[in-house]
């Protein structure tokens, strides 16, 4: 039964009808759409809006049709005098969304603004994505995608959404004690459990991971193929050669796809790596010691003749997964495709095992990719350093005597590479895939304003480059 916790009465006054909201509501107050297929896809995205809060929140939530009859009565346009009036009506958060149609795709712009405490009219969160559509979709495609990112959005507001409850907590959460100064909300900690004006603040963090791991195994059905014995045999046999390829074709697959802040960082990241194995190569020790070119082959040159067969045949691995599978995931993510190639967990370990950071990559974790590429490769070159050793040439034997090499240092760099290799495939073990629909709007400068205790002002400001 929907759960439209909200009493309209239709009594005649100047102000027209008259809105009473239950404790803990929301509504959306808009939509503003500028084509056909955005007025279709906002439509589409008030039915899951009130879906998503009936079926995953304990919410109550105003019929927003009823909120927008009353704010044309009493002629009320801007954004702020809306939330002012969702304010009048003890109405909690305020939802705002606009759609704008960039024939090549759709950008969605999603506000929530909180009345009360501890927001006072500012932002709780905002979700700012575009979705690519280089063809013309049908209507259901457009309805998974309204979906998807109506749930994106309720997961990021359920998240962050806090609210005050009065009375003594249960389970010991920080007391607070509710001042009004000329109407004003402000609030302070209170070692006082008890009295009218004393109160917590909770949170809807558990609703939000229910509906994020509900969507995730919905979303994943629908996208994602299931691999097969063959499908995972293939790739762990093409791997050594993605690597071999990889400094040629991983920022050709950047480039094509316009990633151009990708290839910077792949330059960056891989180009010392690439540097100790060239070396490696061109001062083969080999050689050396089979033409008698110098006396001494030093620890540094057969450290780096080693690094540079894992480098050619493992370490390059991880860009190039994560160029080609980014690719594949965002195209299925915006049900452009179906991929079976996207979310096998025995490959994604398997990378992992051949390079690090790469079985993270493989998963769209980015961030934890380039963590563990380059912990995982210093620790891997610090141990092939220790354990190498210098040779010099000895007339008498006619060849190379090697030197001891560094044992102790070698078991220290060797143990702590083995313990973070632990700690990457248990962490990669508990990521999910990257599935969400869009990428993030680029917006080069944010401001974030939010009244905080004792009605003090918190301004942030985020510089994207």
């Amino acid at each position: 039964m929907k759960k439209i916790i909200f009493t309209a009465l239709s009594v005649i006054f100047l102000c027209g009808k008259v809105i009473f909201a239950a404790e803990n509501t929301v509504v959306v107050a808009g939509y503003e759409f500028d084509s056909p297929r955005t007025s279709i896809i906002a439509a589409q995205m008030e039915i899951h809006f009130n879906g998503t809060m009936d079926g995953f929140t304990p919410l109550n939530y105003v019929n927003p049709e009823d909120f927008r009859n009353l704010t044309a009565k009493r002629n009320i346009i801007l954004k702020k005098d809306k939330i002012a009036l969702a304010a009048s009506l003890e109405i909690s958060a305020v939802i705002f969304i606009k759609l704008a149609d960039k024939i090549s795709g759709i950008d969605f712009i999603i506000e929530a603004y909180g009345t009360d405490i501890p927001y006072n009219s500012s932002l709780i969160c905002s979700l700012k994505k575009t979705i690519d559509t280089p063809q013309q979709l049908n209507n259901s495609t457009y309805n998974l995608i309204s979906e998807d990112v109506t749930v994106q959005f309720m997961i990021e507001f359920l998240n962050k959404y806090r609210f005050p409850v009065f009375g003594k907590s249960s389970a010991g959460e920080e007391m607070y004690s509710l001042n009004v100064i000329e109407g004003f909300k402000t609030y302070s900690k209170s070692q006082n459990e008890n009295g009218q004006n004393i109160f917590y603040f909770q949170n809807y963090e558990k609703e939000s991971l229910q509906l994020e791991n509900y969507f995730y195994m919905k979303k994943k059905e629908i996208i994602i193929a299931p691999a097969n014995l063959e499908t995972t045999l293939s790739l762990f046999a093409i791997t050594p050669v993605l690597s071999i390829i990889s400094p040629i074709a991983t920022p050709f697959l950047y480039y094509s796809q316009g990633k151009y802040m990708e290839t910077a960082l792949w330059a960056f990241s891989s180009a010392p790596y690439y540097y100790l194995a060239v070396e490696g190569l061109l001062n083969n020790p080999l050689a050396t010691k089979k033409n008698h070119n110098h006396e001494t082959i030093s620890q540094f040159e057969n450290a780096n003749f080693i690094f540079a067969w894992y480098q050619i045949f493992a370490g390059g691995s991880a860009f190039f997964i994560d160029a080609a599978s980014s690719a594949m995931r965002y195209k299925s993510s915006n049900y452009l495709s179906q991929e079976s190639y996207i979310a096998n967990d025995e490959y994604a370990i398997f990378l992992s095992l051949m390079c690090g950071g790469a079985g993270h990559f493989y998963k769209g974790s980015r961030n934890w990719g380039y963590f563990f590429y380059h912990a995982d490769s210093i620790l891997l070159y610090s141990t092939i350093y220790f354990l190498s050793s210098s040779e010099k040439y000895s007339p008498e034997k006619d060849g190379y005597i090697s030197e001891k090499s560094n044992n102790e240092m070698a078991i220290l760099s060797g143990a702590a590479f083995a313990a973070l290799k632990s700690f990457e495939i248990f962490h990669l073990m508990h990521t999910t895939n990257s599935l969400a629909s869009g990428r993030d709007t680029e917006q080069l400068l944010s401001f974030d304003l939010q009244i905080t205790e004792n009605g003090n002002f918190n301004l942030s400001a985020g510089i994207k480059f």
